[in-house]
């Protein structure tokens, strides 16, 4: 079992009580929405053209990556959270030549804490907002300021519950303490095969961002900004993993997010084409592999 299995964060233990973990009717709704998510990413790179032309490769990595660990086919806390953080990466892009300041800041911030109810991971991505701001909007404090309120009011809302319906508010702040702060199994249920092809990515999605780096230059201004979000969003993501306490496999439903359009964007004009179409025989070989050896 995950930490998330005996220290879930307080709404994904609604959602647990609701639809048991281990069931098939679990697998099954995990399943829809990991499709789901893929095409909210398709409709993202069409809406903010992230990718041109328009590519279903942020769809197809995106689906390779967050179905590689065969113990996370379930219902779990991360694969909830993503819906908030895409919807809060949705937000904050959404502001780009915006002149008036504006509460879509407010509204990520609130997003992620609101994810973070489900896994506590998502917590630590309110740096995102901030970095968000710094990259595309001049300087108001105003909207510096929404972002630690729209987090912070989601635990008020959540607390303000837990105190005056379930009456047990320091059972929730212990609780809440316990998700951030217990210490885990890093590498625990990650077979050999799963390492290898996290280490793979890794590299590959680093070469790949070094690429995009350089090749961002010659981009639209829009397409610039919203690629650099996206690849701090897969930098605390990692960052996350390494240095949280709590962190565990299922980050890789996350990380899923930015490394998917990352990566479509990198082997889009990958060439000469038959070494992309070794590295894609690489990854497929390696998740075959996954599956045999679990």
């Amino acid at each position: 079992m995950f930490l998330f299995d005996h220290t879930p964060m307080p709404l994904f233990r609604m959602v647990s009580r609701i639809i048991p973990p281990f069931s098939a009717g679990s697998v099954i709704i995990s399943l829809a929405m990991v499709f789901i998510q893929a095409i909210v990413i398709s409709r993202m790179v069409e809406r903010y053209q992230l990718i041109t032309p328009l590519s279903y490769l942020p769809a197809f990595f995106f689906l390779l990556i967050s179905s590689a660990a065969v113990s996370l086919h379930r219902i779990n806390p991360a694969l909830l959270a993503n819906f908030f953080l895409l919807a809060a990466v949705n937000r904050m892009l959404s502001t780009y030549k915006k002149d008036e300041w504006s509460l879509r800041f407010f509204e990520s911030s609130f997003l992620i804490g609101a994810g973070s109810l489900f896994y506590s991971g998502t917590g630590w991505m309110i740096v995102l907002p901030l970095i968000a701001l710094a990259l595309m909007r001049p300087f108001n404090w105003r909207e510096y300021f929404y972002v630690p309120a729209g987090f912070v009011t989601a635990y008020i809302l959540a607390g303000s519950y837990h105190y005056l319906v379930m009456n047990d508010l320091s059972a929730f702040v212990r609780n809440i303490s316990a998700c951030y702060f217990t210490p885990s199994l890093r590498w625990e249920y990650v077979t050999v095969s799963l390492k290898w092809f996290i280490i793979f990515i890794t590299v590959l999605g680093f070469v790949a961002t070094v690429f995009i780096i350089f090749r961002l230059q010659i981009e639209k201004v829009q397409t610039r900004i919203s690629m650099y979000i996206l690849i701090w969003t897969g930098v605390l993501l990692l960052l996350i993993f390494f240095f949280s306490p709590s962190a565990q496999l299922e980050i890789l439903q996350l990380v899923a997010f930015p490394a998917g359009i990352i990566l479509a964007y990198y082997f889009k004009d990958f060439k000469p084409r038959f070494v992309a179409e070794v590295l894609f025989l690489f990854l497929f070989g390696i998740m075959a592999s996954i599956r045999l050896w679990l």
